[in-house]
Order: C-alpha cells, then structure tokens, then sequence
C-alpha cells in the first residue's frame, strides 16, 4: 500500500508552488497547496456554484512536465459527490461558466494511489476544465432569467404534479419543506436502518440529530429529537459540543471531504479526545493507538503519523 508522508507533500508543494508562478503570474492560492487561474476576470463572475449545486466539466490532467494523463467529461454535485478535493474546491472557486487551470499536488488530486493504468501514484497535476452547468439546469436557468418561467409558480407546479406527500409551505409562493411524521426511538444497544432511495433523506435525518445542517438555511418547523431526555432542536452551541463526536458520533460519508490530507491520523483522532476527554501528552497517544488497534489498522504506531 502506498502511503502518503509530509515531506513528499512539502516537496510537491514546492514544485507546484513555482511551476504555476513560471506559467502564469496572475493565480490564486487554494487549500491543500492548490493555484488557480481563471480565464474570466474577477467582476465577470456573477454565480458561483455552492455547496451541493450540480456543476458539469470537461477536464484533462497534466503531467506537471506537459504530459496528457488522463480526460474526462462528467457532472458532480460540489461537496458532495466522491471525488477528490481538487474538484470541490476550484468548482466553489470559479465561475457556473468559466475556464480555468488548477495546479494540484498530489493530495488534492488523486492522491498517492493514482488511477491505475492513468495516474502514477504521487503525481501532482495540473488541470485544464471548462466549467458550465449541466444542460438541463442550464435551460431551466436561462428561461428564469429571461422571464418566461416564473421560478416559484413552476416549482409549485411540480410539487402539486407530484402529490409530494407532508409538504408543507414554510414561505408562501417561495419554500416548501416536506415533513416526515414518522417515529423511531433508538435503545441502548439497538440499531435502527434507514432505507431509501437517493434523496429520500437518510443523510438529513442523520446530520439533523447532530443539527450539522446548514442553518439557517435548514429549519426544523416542526418534530423533536431527545437524546437521553435532553432535546436536541435548539440547543445552543455549547450543549450541542457537549454530545457531539462525545456521546453521539457519525462516521461521514465521503472521507475526501470530511477529513483533512493536511493533518495527521493522530492528530485528527486525538482531536475529540482533547476535547471530549481531556488527554494530553502519552495519554493521549496511548489511546489512540489503542482506537485504531481496536479497529484491526495494521502497524497502527506507523499509522497515526501518516495522513
């Protein structure tokens, strides 16, 4: 198994650093030791995609040596999707249309495995993407805009065609939020399955116990959830940190965008243990080299010090 280590990361970094600097004075830095440059200037960019918002690209990955790796035409949804970070990142950085180059080390890209057969392992790149919305919401778009569909009249539309069950108008003409009555206490030592179709809700239901929803934007008009007597709906900040990652954990989808490449497994580990726990010190290290022991990681000390 190829692991990543930090001074590869340093020296790809570096190499990334000056090579965007040499090609094109005018790049923009990115987390994860990522450049980017636009083709569009600054005061041209009036949408940029957000969190969740579907974006298509038409992209090819270079060899920082000028070599084609690889290309592909694909649609995502920013954030959400399993892809690398580069994606989601110069996605939220750029334009709904644009063109633009990114320069990525290798964690950002395809990390130290590669894509086989395309992708050595460890090989920073750089892309070339032109950025634009898929078709569909493209046109759906453009007809807003230019005034012949009114956005809230068709979606109130669909929603009547559709018979969405437990709707609820939150906004009237503008949000309508579907309300599921539905029950499912949770004992010691139980486990409960939610089982559904894509975008039925298993992950709002979810990130909701933990209220990790993007609120405001998200809202809860009605319902409750009880942790252990305690309600979870409006709980301030600080009896929200109190349960989280404490006595109520979630293991996140999508590990490329839930965990950080520039932070150790120990540190990113020992982290709730020196919130939640107090350690410190050996203590500290002793337990989470017992945490993944416990899990079966192979050569668990070797472990907590890669990325």
């Amino acid at each position: 198994m190829t692991e990543f280590n930090a001074s590869r990361f340093e020296w790809e970094t570096s190499l990334v650093d000056s090579l965007a600097h040499s090609i094109d004075s005018v790049v923009e830095p990115m987390v994860a030791g990522m450049w980017i440059r636009s083709v569009l200037e600054d005061n041209a960019c009036e949408d940029r995609p957000i969190l969740g918002d579907r974006v298509h690209w038409d992209w090819k990955a270079f060899a920082l040596d000028g070599r084609l790796m690889t290309e592909e035409s694909q649609s995502f949804l920013v954030g959400k999707d399993a892809l690398p970070m580069v994606f989601h990142e110069a996605a939220m950085a750029s334009c709904f249309s644009d063109s633009f180059h990114v320069w990525s080390p290798s964690v950002a890209a395809f990390g130290p495995t590669g894509i086989p057969g395309e992708i050595p392992p460890f090989a920073p790149l750089r892309f070339e993407v032109r950025q634009t919305r898929p078709l569909a919401e493209d046109q759906w778009l453009v007809d807003v805009q230019e005034g012949k569909t009114d956005e809230s009249a068709s979606l109130m539309a669909w929603l009547e065609e559709a018979e969405v069950p437990g709707l609820k108008e939150v906004e009237p003409g503008h949000v309508w939020v579907q309300i599921h009555e539905e029950d499912f206490p949770l004992q010691e030592g139980e486990t409960v399955a939610l089982v559904g179709e894509s975008g039925s809700g298993k992950s709002v239901t979810a990130l909701s116990i933990l209220q990790l929803l993007p609120y405001p934007m998200a809202c809860h008009p009605s319902g409750s959830i009880v942790f252990k007597g305690e309600e979870l709906i409006g709980a301030n900040a600080g009896e929200l940190q109190r349960v989280r990652g404490n006595r109520v954990s979630m293991i996140f989808q999508e590990p490329m965008t839930s965990l950080n490449p520039l932070h150790s497994i120990e540190k990113q580990i020992g982290e709730t243990l020196i919130i939640h726990k107090g350690l410190s010190g050996n203590a500290l290290r002793d337990r989470v080299l017992q945490l993944l022991d416990l899990v079966g990681i192979n050569n668990a000390t070797q472990r907590m010090s890669a990325y």
